[in-house]
């Protein structure tokens, strides 16, 4: 039995999958949202990473494998510990190790251990089979004068209702005073008649309904509602060392703190990578992007709240561009430019 094909199945019913003397596969619940700049609806996903550690205990994986094929727990570890050895065999020779539905696995340049996961298949159980797809915004204006004359209608409609309303309420006092006085006529004298007619509710005799109108408001969407994740439509990538299986190199120690904008010029161009609402994933995505090799900086925070991560601030439109266009063509993503006064 191939076991890295079996991940996936433990994974839609679980949180991770630790495989002892390996790591850990996480997945992470991503709930449907709508990016804030070009409005492009996501249906609920499950984000799949991977973290190396040889150290891990099962949690139950061994025991679904030996359930699935009929073995038993000795028999299914054995066979584990020899496909891992094959596993890292692999790497090190340079070859992409495939992990069916979740992403691939391999080593860089650097020998850094990079997890990149698949976006075309999900494992979460709400997906419903749905598929990313742009929301066009209604033009306001339109939205706005519907609304005004919407309003304007129901005012007119009440004004002409009134006056009927009102012609009603009155024959219906009349009509109530003739019938009072003539029951006191009919069983009593004419000089024993209460003097005080007293009507106590002559509104329930009135059943006239009126037309409400629902004033539509225009269709905005918070980007504080969106997921706390990079808002990028490529694959995402998450890396970890080999530790003392593969060898390890340092982490880059330079890391950028919130604001950290070089304060020389006065007008920026930002080259953004994505926007976070959580600092700490702000922080570890900062850190993914250093480890590629990038300067990369947090740039303080959109008028929403977002923690921007940028590749790297420049000082003028036409180079920012350049250098988003080269990032987008390498690392097949979606950056963007954004000018910071």
């Amino acid at each position: 039995m191939e076991i890295k094909d079996f991940i996936y199945e433990f994974l839609v019913n679980h949180d991770n999958v630790e495989i002892q003397g390996f790591g850990i596969f996480s997945s992470e619940i991503i709930e449907a949202y709508i990016h804030p700049i070009d409005n492009k609806f996501s249906p609920t996903n499950k984000k799949i990473s991977f973290q190396l550690d040889k150290n891990t205990v099962d949690n139950g994986f061994i025991n679904y494998l030996s359930t699935k094929f009929g073995y038993t727990e000795e028999l299914t570890k054995s066979e584990l510990k020899t496909q891992i050895a094959s596993w890292i065999s692999s790497l090190k020779s340079g070859n992409i190790l495939n992990y069916k539905y979740l992403g691939e696995l391999k080593l860089n340049s650097s020998k850094i251990l990079i997890f990149t996961a698949y976006t075309d298949f999900s494992l979460s159980k709400n997906h419903f089979g749905l598929q990313s797809f742009k929301v066009n915004a209604l033009p306001l204006k339109k939205k706005v004068d519907k609304a005004l004359n919407t309003a304007e209608n129901v005012d007119i409609k009440k004004r002409k209702i009134w006056p009927w309303i009102a012609a009603i309420f009155l024959l219906l006092l009349v009509s109530a005073g003739i019938l009072i006085l003539k029951d006191n006529i009919k069983n009593s004298s004419l000089f024993t008649i209460n003097k005080s007619i007293e009507i106590t509710d002559s509104q329930n005799t009135i059943a006239r309904t009126n037309q409400n109108a629902n004033i539509s408001k225009s269709n905005n969407i918070d980007s504080t509602d969106t997921n706390n994740q990079n808002y990028e439509s490529s694959k995402s990538g998450d890396s970890s060392s080999i530790n003392s299986i593969i060898s390890k190199t340092e982490n880059p120690s330079d890391i950028k703190k919130l604001g950290n904008i070089n304060a020389n010029q006065s007008t920026k161009y930002l080259v953004i990578a994505g926007c976070f609402l959580s600092e700490t994933k702000a922080q570890t995505y900062l850190n993914l992007l250093i480890s590629k090799g990038y300067k990369a900086i947090i740039a303080g925070k959109t008028s929403k709240g977002l923690i921007r991560v940028c590749y790297g601030s420049y000082g003028n439109f036409e180079m920012a561009s350049q250098i988003s266009e080269q990032i987008n063509s390498k690392e097949k993503t979606s950056s963007w430019v954004q000018k910071i006064n």
